[in-house]
């Protein structure tokens, strides 16, 4: 495992998909995973199953409060799209000491949750390594409608 990384060059990953998700969350070695982090809830495309991809990856950092969908408009300026789940996991797994730095946002993966089954209205969730109490290292949700903040840092991957 590499345990140092330049946040200023990209990242090369390796998103295995012969893997499940179970599999790919029990890579990283998670003190605490959120139940609903599941293939239910994040689903992988079947165009992707039963292959590896190699991609360049990004940690974005901003230094305010901004929205996600701000996040993803300044991505896509330098041809970054919002990473997934899984290549999320595989960051984690490679450099499991980064989320002690601070807490790292894949909003390429979300979650809906209706507030009850005749609403319309729901929630939207995005999975994220974060620190918890007690120096855990955690796989949990964070509100997509969330404001950034500073100790925050978002995974972007080029758009080829």
């Amino acid at each position: 495992m590499n345990s140092e990384l330049d946040l200023q060059n990209e990242i090369k990953l390796v998103v295995d998909y012969t893997k499940t998700l179970e599999q790919a969350i029990a890579d990283g070695k998670y003190d605490k995973k959120n139940e609903n982090i599941n293939d239910k809830n994040f689903p992988v495309s079947p165009k992707m199953i039963g292959k590896k991809i190699e991609v360049s990856a990004k940690i974005f950092p901003f230094n305010c409060q901004t929205s996600s969908e701000d996040v993803i408009f300044e991505m896509s300026k330098v041809g970054y799209r919002p990473a997934t789940l899984m290549e999320l996991l595989v960051l984690g797994c490679l450099y499991p000491e980064l989320q002690r730095q601070f807490t790292i946002i894949a909003l390429g993966s979300i979650q809906l949750t209706y507030t009850d089954f005749k609403s319309v209205a729901h929630y939207r969730f995005v999975p994220c390594l974060y620190l918890g109490l007690f120096s855990k290292r955690q796989l949990c949700l964070r509100s997509f409608d969330s404001s950034t903040d500073v100790n925050e840092r978002y995974l972007g991957i080029l758009i080829s």
